[in-house]
Order: C-alpha cells, then sequence, then structure tokens
C-alpha cells in the first residue's frame, strides 16, 4: 500500500498510531524496529524542515513533535494540585484530588480521551500559591 503525499497528512496532535492507521491501515507500521518504513519517513520529515535525521528515540520523538504527532500519550504526564473540573471520569477524578488537597497526576491520553473544563479562575479568586491553576 503506497502513501498518501505530505501534503495530505495533516497530523495535527494525532498519535504516531493513528497516522500510522490512517496512513497505511496498519498502527504498528511507523514504530521503530517493526520494518523498513519508519526510516524513509522520518528522513521525509527531517528533509520537509531542513534538519539532519538523527538517531536515537530523543531525536525520534523531536521530530515526530516538530509535526505535532504525539509519540506516547500514557507516559507524557503533568502533577497537577487542586484543580477541580468537570467532565466524565477525569473532571470526576480531579475534583476528588482537589476536595483531598491530594495531587494527581495526568497523561496526555487521560486528557484526549476524557476531556475536561477547569474552572475558570480570576486573579481576585486566588487565595495563595497553592490554589493557583496553570495549564
Amino acid at each position: 500500500m503506497g502513501l498518501p503525499p505530505p501534503a495530505e497528512i495533516d497530523p495535527d496532535g494525532q498519535a504516531v498510531v493513528a497516522l500510522a492507521d490512517a496512513t497505511t491501515g496498519d498502527t504498528k507500521t511507523l514504530n521503530p524496529g517493526r520494518d523498513s518504513l519508519p526510516t524513509p519517513v522520518l528522513r521525509a520529515l527531517a528533509m520537509a524542515r531542513g534538519i539532519p535525521l538523527k538517531s536515537g528515540a530523543e531525536a525520534r520523538r523531536e521530530l515526530w513533535d516538530t509535526f505535532d504527532v504525539i509519540i506516547d500519550d500514557l507516559t507524557s504526564r503533568v502533577l497537577v494540585l487542586n484543580l477541580p473540573a468537570t467532565g466524565q471520569g477525569l473532571g470526576q477524578w480531579l475534583t476528588d484530588a482537589a476536595r483531598y488537597g491530594t495531587p494527581f497526576h495526568l497523561t496526555l491520553h487521560q486528557l484526549i480521551t476524557l476531556p475536561i473544563v477547569p474552572p475558570a479562575h480570576h486573579p481576585s479568586d486566588r487565595r495563595g500559591p497553592a490554589n493557583d491553576v496553570r495549564l
């Protein structure tokens, strides 16, 4: 199966597995070490940005990142404190954690699959650094 021309690919924050599925029909085809396809794809991406193709996992992540492609949505995490939110599942968990002052680790996967809406805060609402909300 041939790949669509690069101009027709709009990753816009897609996970690499979704991009692989959309372009080849196989979610694992762009995984390193899977077959020979990742190398020419990464080479084309580097050429499109006018940068040299470097080796190693960190370089691959950085290159995919320049095209807004998410390599791993489970290991990318952020620690939040006192962030109540609305939304099924994750919003409820965050609100419960905030109620008890418990730190909570969010993954990108959670934010994508369980969208939340944090409350609007105004500077006059702040009662101290522990109550600040920064996203």
